[in-house]
């Protein structure tokens, strides 16, 4: 269950990077917290179901750290959708791209047992925003779009 808690945001990112849309891509980022969400708590109510791996293990403090991630990302979606749609005339395919990515790379980072796993998965919420940086892309910081 951690690997699908892990794979279906990021897969999710790839399907919101292919979609050509600006009004429908919003849409992924509720419909990936909500599935999440119940994944979450599916994962929370049975422990069984974890990774047989030993580098993926929920802690008791790294389950509460998901649930919150989990709610507050799935609140955030239905806020997400609203606004994009108020600014309809920004681009919103890597904004959208890098934040159903974040959920996944969180979920990484708070089920990783290892340093190295961590820091693999920190420099992964890293890279998106750099990259878009370095290249001239558009990306949201504050609100606003920064050329």
């Amino acid at each position: 269950m951690a690997f699908a808690l892990i794979l279906f945001p990021i897969l999710m990112a790839g399907v919101a990077v292919a979609v050509p849309g600006n009004r429908v891509r919003p849409w992924l980022i509720p419909l990936t917290g909500a599935v999440h969400l119940v994944l979450t708590i599916w994962t929370l109510l049975i422990p069984d179901l974890q990774a047989p791996v030993g580098w993926l293990v929920l802690d008791p403090p790294g389950r509460l750290i998901l649930f919150v991630i989990s709610v507050m990302y799935f609140l955030c979606g239905i806020y997400t959708v609203g606004y994009l749609r108020y600014r309809g005339d920004w681009p919103n395919r890597t904004f959208t791209g890098c934040l159903l990515a974040f959920l996944g790379v969180m979920s990484l980072v708070v089920a990783s047992v290892g340093l190295l796993v961590a820091a693999f998965g920190v420099l992964k919420l890293a890279l998106p925003s750099i990259a878009a940086w370095s290249e001239g892309k558009e990306m949201f910081f504050g609100g606003g779009v920064v050329a």
